[in-house]
């Protein structure tokens, strides 16, 4: 395997290319070893399944992932992911009459690979993993805590623009002490949102063609150790002009760490065997503040600069705008 890679405390060893990401130099040293390649996967499933999921399958130690007209992967014991391409991956001469591969095809394996069986990967080693995005404020960092679409990346983005250091994109993994670990060096932002921060989409890299989402990327060294958590706010849309926060109290603060929008696949988790998460869950919840928050849902009524504001007065580092 060729290519190697570090992310949320791990060193992946794949043979495919894991683009956007930046290859390491040399293997790192006392990281768990993660093993990528190519393989057969089956395209019917697993025997004996604990799971309803379409397109996934669970057994303890083991979960099935299909990505229709993409690739299906087997992601196992917590240091192992297979994939095999859907479809034979074509190819064909290019301007110099050499043979090449469909890279687009490669790239969104890379993609799914590092967006949903890595996450697995984490959950099979027993981590708490949240869907949300970490930002470094002094020597903690704050987590944006939702569901697909609720802002997460959109709020990062912006504050890394205003010089703070992005810890982690789309989801948060957590060690025994609670803090939150380096995930990748880069995000993957909308068109609009470029747009709305007042950059230039062609000052960035497409994902892959026809889509207009892109490669946000970051400096390297954004963090290599892992952060305690000091705040999360809870990422809500609605149809409303003005932004709410609220802090949540009580086991009230549980319940949302708890919840689906929030907690990585907790369906699959319970179906994995794993030992529940509920003492490292309530720790978490009695050393942090947990605020809701919730915007209009039409990115032209967010007041971003009043919203960030907020974030970095709420924890402790009140500057001006």
């Amino acid at each position: 395997m060729s290519n190697c890679y570090t992310a949320f405390g791990l060193c992946l060893h794949s043979d495919l290319e894991l683009v956007p990401l930046q290859a390491c130099q040399d293997a790192a040293i006392n990281l768990p070893v993660i093993r990528i390649e190519q393989g057969e996967v089956s395209n019917t499933g697993l025997k004996n399944t604990q799971s309803s999921l379409v397109y996934c399958d669970v057994v303890a130690n083991t979960v099935w992932l299909r990505i229709p007209n993409v690739a299906r992967f087997l992601i196992e014991n917590g240091d192992h992911v297979t994939y095999e391409a859907e479809r034979i991956i074509a190819s064909f001469d290019d301007e110099d009459g050499r043979m090449v591969s469909n890279e687009v095809q490669l790239v969104q394996i890379a993609l799914y690979i590092q967006s949903h069986c890595v996450p697995y990967i984490c959950l099979q080693r027993g981590h708490l993993v949240l869907r949300g995005s970490a930002v470094r404020f002094g020597e903690q960092c704050a987590v944006f805590c939702g569901p697909a679409s609720s802002g997460k990346t959109t709020y990062a983005a912006a504050l890394y623009n205003r010089g703070f250091d992005v810890i982690s994109d789309e989801v948060c993994v957590f060690n025994e002490h609670n803090e939150v670990l380096a995930g990748y060096t880069y995000l993957k932002v909308w068109h609009d949102v470029l747009s709305y921060l007042r950059l230039e989409p062609t000052d960035f890299s497409p994902l892959f063609p026809g889509i207009n989402k892109y490669v946000f990327p970051l400096e390297a060294a954004q963090a290599t150790t892992a952060l305690p958590v000091s705040a999360i706010y809870l990422l809500y849309q609605d149809y409303i002009k003005e932004w709410h926060t609220k802090p949540v109290r009580g086991l009230g603060k549980l319940n949302y760490l708890k919840s689906p929008s929030h907690a990585y696949r907790p369906g699959v988790r319970s179906k994995l065997g794993l030992p529940d998460l509920i003492v490292q869950q309530t720790r978490l919840m009695q050393a942090v503040s947990i605020i809701k928050t919730k915007r209009p849902k039409s990115i032209r009524a967010i007041r971003m600069s009043q919203q960030l504001q907020f974030f970095i007065d709420d924890m402790g580092l009140g500057v001006d705008d």
